[in-house]
């Protein structure tokens, strides 16, 4: 299975991740490694995930998710 793990500030989470398409994936099933949560994660919670970019080492995506009315593009790095 693909998962999907972060770092930010203190906090370490991995997700399952839904493929949909080539450009298109579903972060699903969001654990708490390490660190304390700042919000109540239901487990019909999703983040939708469409990359836009792909560069050598990067590609840029734009986030939504079906919690929250939050939209924004990050740039994040690739790592095999």
């Amino acid at each position: 299975p693909w998962f999907l793990s972060y770092h930010c500030l203190e906090t370490k989470v991995s997700y399952d991740i839904v493929w949909l398409n080539n450009c298109n994936y579903k972060l699903r099933n969001r654990r708490l490694l390490s660190g304390e949560s700042k919000m109540e994660w239901k487990l019909d919670n999703e983040i939708r995930v469409e990359i836009l970019e792909v560069g050598d080492k990067t590609y840029k995506a734009h986030f939504t998710s079906n919690f929250s009315t939050f939209v924004t593009d990050y740039q994040l790095e690739i790592v095999e």
